[in-house]
């Protein structure tokens, strides 16, 4: 995790809100491999992305602040509370500049995703 700790040290340099939550967009592959897809931060207004996190610093920042105008999330599970090891969450966004993102989770993280879903994509709705 330490390449994790040191891409939110230059995210939080970059980003003029503190960060919220930092986030792993991952999937479990049908013969249960975990992959890891993207690394997520979210500010208030703000999501920054890190794709290839593991073998470089790309950024995406977006924009959120009362821009969101489409939020799509699929479950396998009729009950978003019950989180099990076989629960899958997956979340896009889309803004009004049209910046969207994918944000996949798997287990226990998809708790995690729901909570970024309530506290920073839900609450940034245009005229929310």
């Amino acid at each position: 995790m330490g390449r994790v700790t040191e891409i939110e040290r230059s995210v939080g340099s970059l980003c003029p809100e503190e960060l919220k939550y930092v986030f792993v967009a991952e999937y479990v592959e049908e013969g249960g491999m975990r992959q890891y897809e993207n690394l997520f931060f979210f500010s208030a207004n703000y999501a920054i992305q890190a794709t290839n996190f593991a073998s470089q610093s790309e950024f995406d920042i977006d924009w959120l602040g009362k821009s969101i105008v489409n939020l799509k999330l699929e479950s396998k599970e009729p009950d978003l509370e019950k989180v099990t090891d076989k629960s899958r969450l997956s979340v896009r966004y889309v803004t009004e500049a049209n910046c969207h993102a994918s944000l996949r989770a798997s287990g226990n993280n998809c708790a995690h995703l729901l909570a970024i879903v309530r506290s920073c994509l839900v609450p940034n709705f245009v005229g929310g």
